[in-house]
């Protein structure tokens, strides 16, 4: 292994957490001899951080080996942020150069307002830590990795495929967006079952998808809602079908309120003037910004009058599934029927 790196102490930070993690294990493996059985890598918390023992580590020559290493985990626990102690600080300033700190702080998309290069929200750990960085690069570099949106992640996800020796459809790979919400490890994990599946046969297309991966019903109850809209009684009746024939009817009528509460939450914020995309980001719904904008755009098709009417009529369908007075299934196809009409 070479020697010394030019900087030793380095920040991981933003809110790809697979980004994140497959970039800590390269720097683990960079740093971290394996001859070495692990005695120079130690783990510490910000939520519980023994600056004595970090010290001692930091401090220390390696035992048979280039470099000790110390990773720092800052995520927040339990809502709370932890403030970092000045020792913290002054110990990364005098510790030697055989030494690594890296310091990993995932952030939430949420907190995500902080965009990319703009640094983390306010009262985070990587906050204060960042500003440190900033204020010693001939010490420490901060490496940046947030969640890759609406093209870039579509762009992502091929090239990910790619990574697995498989191609992927462009409309596979926008519908794998759309269903994963943008969630790079949710997707790696799909793209890593479909990418076997296919087999370097054909690319990954959008029927693999369907057949693979389980947010299916979730794409099939917008484009069943989308229907509706359209006043596409067919094409409504044809989903819902084919949703029942694979899922609980439960849980099909369960996504049918939820997306028209969130049809209701969109079409009353356009009423009042407001951006859709801000309320349904908002906890408890925390919606990616492009489902909002289809959500938003699906609003459109409704009166607030039709989407209450609606509303009451799946509260009255749902009372008259659990007193016995209708069966799930056949209800939600009639009454699919008859708001397509």
């Amino acid at each position: 292994m070479s020697g010394p790196p030019r900087t030793n102490v380095l920040l991981l930070h933003g809110d790809d957490e697979l980004a994140l993690a497959e970039q800590l294990a390269e720097q683990i493996a960079r740093f971290d001899d394996p001859a070495s059985s692990g005695v120079n890598l130690a783990r510490f918390s910000a939520q519980r951080l023994d600056l004595e023992a970090l010290a001692t580590h930091l401090l220390s020559p390696p035992f048979l080996a280039p470099h000790r290493v110390a990773l720092l985990d800052l995520a927040p626990a339990s809502g709370r942020s932890p403030a970092l102690p000045d020792r913290l600080f002054r110990l990364l300033e005098t510790m030697p150069d055989t030494s690594i700190l890296i310091a990993v702080a995932p952030t939430q998309p949420s907190e995500g307002k902080a965009k990319r290069g703009k640094g983390e929200p306010p009262g985070h750990p990587a906050a204060s830590f960042l500003r440190w960085v900033t204020d010693h690069p001939e010490r420490a570099t901060a490496r940046e990795h947030r969640l890759p949106r609406g093209a870039a992640f579509e762009k992502w996800v091929i090239e990910r495929a790619r990574a697995y020796g498989a191609t992927i459809e462009a409309t596979a790979a926008g519908r794998l967006r759309e269903v994963t919400g943008e969630d790079t490890r949710t997707a790696d994990q799909e793209l890593r079952k479909l990418a076997a599946y296919v087999d370097g046969a054909r690319p990954i297309g959008v029927e693999d998808l369907r057949r693979l991966t389980p947010f299916r019903a979730e794409a099939d109850i917008f484009a069943m809602v989308e229907s509706v809209g359209g006043r596409d009684g067919r094409r409504a009746i044809g989903l819902v079908r084919t949703l029942l024939e694979t899922e609980d009817p439960r849980y099909v009528f369960s996504m049918i309120v939820r997306q028209f509460r969130l049809l209701l939450l969109a079409r009353d914020a356009l009423d009042r003037g407001r951006i859709p995309r801000q309320v349904l980001g908002e906890p408890p719904h925390r919606l990616p910004g492009f489902v909002a904008d289809k959500v938003a755009r699906q609003a459109t098709g409704f009166r607030m009058e039709q989407l209450a009417d609606i509303y009451r009529q799946l509260l009255a369908l749902d009372i008259a599934s659990k007193t016995g007075h209708a069966d799930l299934g056949t209800a939600l196809e009639t009454l699919v029927a008859a708001l397509a009409r």
